[in-house]
């Protein structure tokens, strides 16, 4: 560390930023979280299969 004091707050504020987020998504929002997962992983599958397709194709 270079010791500036604004960097040092700015990573310090993300990072207690970044656990509340994973603090409240623990206790808050099991089944929400949940749903979104599946719904994230539903459409980005897909998207990951027809990339590696792309990239098998072109060998």
């Amino acid at each position: 560390m270079n010791g500036n004091p604004v960097i040092f707050r700015l990573n310090l504020i993300i990072a207690l930023l970044i656990s509340n987020i994973v603090l409240m998504i623990i206790f808050f929002l099991p089944l929400e979280l949940l749903t979104l997962g599946v719904v994230l992983l539903a459409t980005l599958l897909p998207v990951a299969g027809l990339i590696l397709l792309l990239r098998i194709r072109h060998r």
